[in-house]
Order: structure tokens, then C-alpha cells, then sequence
């Protein structure tokens, strides 16, 4: 159960990730001189509410703060070009700004027993052996909101590595410029979660932490009974697929996609049209389910 699962993390030295508040750039509009005092805040249309991290003042114009959600989790996270609301008036000025840069991100939900329980298995079966490429992973894995991690040795080049990683709790389960950023920032030095001492990126290889590229794989699928909810079972069970076996430059055979729809137990029949062969990704691409025509 979750309390035995958490003694067996305090033993290896695993620790769970807390919620997370997102936060990020967002720009106002100024009709004159005006000041956007610290924690002053602004607010979602679906309620969501942020504030100010740091006073900045400037004449007419635009100008750009950061903001801070209240609280955390991942309802935080806003894509940029969402519109916020101040919800006090502020003098100087206008009421509506706008979320910019790469967004809101960092906001993650406490994280999950079966995340936890797979960096558990993950940490057990790599230890830490002063900069693997499976240190690397594990390292990308405990910032808050990733879930899953690749280290690419030799990438792009001889005497470098590249790191990658998604969030699939996220609507779009594909890094921001900021949620790359905090992982690299992450993997260069932080302090052990169990610890406290520093660790991180060692002096060798140059690390570039990157974002991947989506490679949607498109389906044909025949069901019976052919219901919406038997169409929502079968695209849950290919996408529980792909998250257990896609990975950067890897390969899903089609026996795996037809033993994926095989265990919806819901199904009396079904016919898989496509795809028939293989279904490779690139070095920097990332299998996931595209759309599905259900014929």
C-alpha cells in the first residue's frame, strides 16, 4: 500500500515530489507612470489565482513581471497568450494582461504512487554511479511535473549528451522553453532531495537538455461493439502502451499495438487495419497516439 511504498523510499533514499506552484512572465499594459507591486494579484477566467513576485515600475507602455500562482499543482500551468485579470484595479494600469514568454509551467500535483513506485524500481535497479546516463534520468525525473526521462549518450555529437523528458500529466505532455529550462538548471547542480548535499552534472561531457518532437502514429481500428466507450478503452490502452515502451529512436512492433487492443476485455471483436508494419521514431521524436478512424 502507499504507506509501505513510502518506508521502502525513505530506505533508498527516494523522496516524494510535493506539489508544485507554476509561475512564469506576464505582460501589462501601462497607460502612464505606474507601479505592479509584489504580490499583488491577478486572476484566470476559470478562477485560477496568481500574484506578483517582485515590484517594477516603468512609464507608458508595456512592461513584463513574473508571476507566482497561490497555489500549487498543475492547474496552475497557463500557455502563453492567456488572458489574466487584475483583481483589484490598479492605478495606471489596464485590468486584462497577457501570459507570455514559454508561459506558466512548473505547476505539478503531488506526485502519484505509480510514479513513485517507478523511480522506486528505477533507483533499485540503477544506482547512483557518479554520471551515468542513468543518473541523468533519475535526476530529470525528480523535478516536479516530468515523469518520464531519456539520456542520449554521444548526442548530438561525440564528448556530449543530450537529456529529454515529458510530462504526462500535462495536457500537452511536451516541455516548455521553461520546463526545459528548469530541468537543465536541475541536473547542473541541486541539492539531493534525501540528502541535502550537492550533486549533479560532473566536469566531462557537455549536456544539452532538449525537447523532443511528436511523431503521432495514426490508427485504423475496427471494434466491436462499437461504442464511445469502448473507443475511449481502446485509446487509453494505446496510450498506456506507448508510455511504457515508446522512447527516443525506438521502434513499436505491430504485434504490440494488436496485444494492446487484444486486452480490452470489453471488446468481443475487433480488426486492426493500421498501421501494419512497424512504426520506428527518430533519435529526437517521441511515438505517441495520433488519431484513430474507427471503421
Amino acid at each position: 500500500d502507499e504507506a509501505e511504498l513510502l518506508k521502502h523510499c525513505a530506505w533508498w533514499g527516494i523522496v516524494r515530489k510535493p506539489a508544485s506552484r507554476a509561475g512564469g512572465p506576464v505582460q501589462l499594459t501601462l497607460t502612464g507612470a505606474a507601479t505592479a507591486g509584489a504580490g499583488t494579484q491577478l486572476q484566470r477566467g476559470d478562477g485560477v489565482v496568481y500574484h506578483i513576485t517582485a515590484s517594477k515600475n516603468a512609464g507608458a507602455g508595456t512592461l513584463t513581471v513574473d508571476l507566482e500562482a497561490a497555489d500549487a499543482g498543475a492547474a496552475g500551468n497557463a500557455p502563453a497568450g492567456t488572458l489574466l485579470t487584475f483583481i483589484t484595479p490598479q492605478a495606471g494600469i489596464v485590468q486584462t494582461a497577457t501570459v507570455t514568454g514559454s508561459g506558466l509551467t512548473g505547476g505539478a500535483d503531488v506526485e502519484s504512487v505509480p510514479e513513485l513506485l517507478s523511480r522506486l524500481v528505477f533507483r533499485v535497479q540503477y544506482p547512483p554511479s557518479g554520471g551515468t546516463k542513468y543518473d541523468f534520468e533519475r535526476w530529470a525525473r525528480e523535478v516536479p511535473g516530468v515523469t518520464r526521462a531519456w539520456c542520449l549518450p554521444e548526442w548530438p555529437q561525440a564528448g556530449s549528451l543530450g537529456v529529454t523528458f515529458v510530462l504526462d500529466n500535462n495536457p500537452d505532455i511536451f516541455p516548455s522553453e521553461g520546463d526545459v529550462a528548469r530541468v537543465a538548471e536541475y541536473i547542473k547542480s541541486h541539492p539531493d532531495p534525501a540528502t541535502g548535499e550537492p550533486v549533479g552534472q560532473a566536469l566531462g561531457p557537455v549536456v544539452k537538455t532538449f525537447k523532443l518532437t511528436n511523431h503521432p502514429v495514426a490508427f485504423q481500428i475496427k471494434i466491436a461493439p462499437d461504442t464511445p466507450e469502448n473507443q475511449a478503452a481502446v485509446r487509453q490502452a494505446l496510450v498506456d502502451l506507448l508510455y511504457n515502451e515508446a522512447k527516443p529512436g525506438g521502434i513499436i512492433l505491430p504485434s504490440a499495438f494488436w496485444r494492446a487492443v487484444a486486452g480490452v476485455k470489453v471488446l468481443d471483436d475487433f480488426e486492426l487495419r493500421s498501421p501494419m508494419a512497424s512504426v520506428s521514431a527518430g533519435a529526437t521524436e517521441l511515438l505517441t497516439v495520433g488519431g484513430i478512424t474507427w471503421l
